[in-house]
């Protein structure tokens, strides 16, 4: 699957309410459970002006869009100029091993630490708050509305803290609430199946997805949901 916001339908973006959703062909979760103390930055664009420094452009929008949180996350920045045969080269493998096709893209892109933002308009609008999720905790809850047992667990998921003691650091949470039977989500639930290997029996809602695990029903989402979150379990969960 390709990894990315710039396919499909928006709706929230690491839980943070109503700034993006992202296409069933661009949905999928990724382990990385470290506490992340860099992000990376890796930015694709395409310029064969001599007299263009489309280069330092797209750095001074990177500055702009994250100098409000460099302090606490500091970045690494990678060009590569897709114009030119060796960088080409060079992005090109860098894309692939994301799942990505230099050739379909809408460029510029920037990878930061997995996410993708593909076009200026996507870079300008949500380049601050991926860079701000990035290192935070997330859990990814689906539901249907006539679904009893979810109705149960809504009030425990509405209760969730916002604020985190995840091993001995603070740290935001954001829950992303996704209902089943809305758009494109049937889809992206039976791919996230298929991504963490859920057994059909388990294959119902309510479900909540973390880094590299998973609750199936409302006992197993009462019982365990805060504890794993307090465990780390829900740190730098990618959405792609």
């Amino acid at each position: 699957m390709k990894k990315g916001l710039g396919t499909g339908i928006r709706s929230g973006l690491l839980g943070l309410a109503a700034i993006c959703a992202l296409g069933a062909n661009a949905f999928s979760v990724k382990a990385e459970a470290e506490k992340i103390d860099t992000i990376t930055l890796q930015v694709f664009y395409e310029n064969g002006c001599r007299s263009c420094n489309v280069q330092k452009e797209l750095q001074e929008i990177i500055d702009e869009k994250t100098g409000a949180y460099k302090d606490e996350i500091p970045c690494e920045v990678t060009f590569y100029n897709m114009f030119k045969t060796e960088e080409r080269t060079q992005g090109t493998e860098v894309l692939q091993e994301n799942e990505m096709e230099a050739d379909e893209l809408n460029y510029p892109v920037i990878l930061v630490n997995g996410y993708v933002l593909e076009g200026e308009d996507e870079i300008n609008e949500f380049l601050p708050a991926v860079y701000q999720a990035v290192g935070e905790s997330e859990a990814v809850y689906f539901y249907r509305e006539d679904c009893n047992e979810c109705n149960r667990v809504k009030p425990f998921m509405e209760s969730l803290p916002e604020i985190l003691d995840c091993n001995g650091t603070e740290t935001s949470f954001h829950l992303i609430s996704l209902n089943s039977r809305e758009g494109d989500n049937g889809k992206l639930i039976r791919e996230m199946f298929e991504t963490y290997n859920v057994p059909e029996e388990d294959q119902m809602v309510p479900f909540v997805f973390l880094t590299d695990s998973y609750l199936a029903g409302e006992e197993a989402i009462r019982d365990n949901l805060e504890t794993k979150l307090s465990n780390g379990d829900g740190l730098n969960l990618k959405i792609k």
